[in-house]
C-alpha cells in the first residue's frame, strides 16, 4: 500500500514553527501558500505529534454548530450539535481549552473555505481563548485576499478579526533540491527524471502523484 513519506522541505519547517509560535505565544497566525505546498501534510504531522493541539478541516457544507461541535470532537467530547445553541458550543471550547495547565493549538486547515460570518465566530473563540491558545489559519492566498476585500468594503466584523491575526505566515515555491530529495526518498535516482519532474511540476501535491505514476509503471506498489 503506498503511503505519503516526509521530507523536511522548508515549507514543512517553516509551519512547525510557526505552530511552535502560535502555541507558546497564544498568538493567531495565518499561513496561505498556493495549493500542493505541503499544508495539510505538516499540519496533521504537528498535530499527531504534539499534546494539547486539536486540527479541524473547513469543509465547504458546514454550519457553523457542526463546524464547532467537529472542535469538541477532536478534544475527545462527544458530538454536541443537537439542542445546544451555538454561542453555548463555542463557550465550551474555550472553557475546556482554558481549563489545561500547558498551552494549546487549534489548527483550522482550509480557512480560504470560511465565509464572513464563519470568521465573526472566530473573533468571538479568540476572545475568549487569547490567554492560553493560539489559532493557526491555513489556507490559500485567496484567504487573505477576500478578507482584505471584507475589510477594504468595512463588512461587520471583518477590520475585528483582520486586527487579531498576529502575523501572516506566506510559504515558498518548490525547490530544485526539495524535487531531487523528494525523487530519492522514493527511489527515483535517475537525474533525467528528476530535472524532468522539476520542470514539469509546480507543487508538492503534483510530484507525488507524478512519482507515484512513474513507480506504478516501474511495477513497484510498495506492497
Amino acid at each position: 500500500m503506498n503511503q505519503n513519506k516526509l521530507v523536511d522541505t522548508q515549507n514543512f519547517t517553516i509551519i512547525s514553527n510557526t505552530c511552535n509560535d502560535a502555541k507558546n505565544q497564544s498568538k493567531m497566525i495565518a499561513i496561505i501558500g498556493y495549493p500542493g505546498a505541503g499544508k495539510t501534510t505538516a499540519l496533521n504531522y504537528y498535530y499527531e505529534k504534539n499534546p494539547n493541539t486539536y486540527y479541524v478541516k473547513v469543509q465547504p457544507s458546514m454550519r457553523p454548530k457542526i463546524f464547532y461541535s467537529t472542535i469538541l470532537q477532536s478534544m475527545g467530547i462527544p458530538d454536541q450539535q443537537n439542542g445546544v445553541a451555538l454561542h453555548f458550543l463555542i463557550k465550551k471550547i474555550a472553557f475546556q481549552l482554558n481549563q489545561s495547565n500547558e498551552k494549546n493549538l487549534l489548527i483550522i486547515d482550509e480557512a480560504g473555505k470560511f465565509t464572513s460570518r464563519m470568521l465573526e465566530y472566530i473573533h468571538e473563540l479568540r476572545d475568549l481563548t487569547s490567554e492560553t491558545t493560539g489559532i493557526i489559519l491555513a489556507g490559500p492566498d485567496y484567504f487573505q485576499i477576500n478578507l482584505k476585500k471584507w475589510v477594504n468594503s468595512n463588512k461587520d466584523g471583518m477590520p475585528e478579526i483582520y486586527r487579531r491575526i498576529n502575523g501572516w505566515q506566506p510559504l515558498l515555491k518548490m525547490t530544485k533540491a526539495e524535487v531531487v530529495a523528494m525523487c530519492e526518498v522514493y527511489g527515483l535516482k535517475n537525474k533525467n527524471i528528476q530535472n524532468d519532474l522539476f520542470r514539469l511540476c509546480t507543487n508538492f501535491g503534483e510530484l507525488h502523484n507524478r512519482i507515484m505514476e512513474i513507480k506504478y509503471k516501474e511495477g513497484d506498489n510498495d506492497e
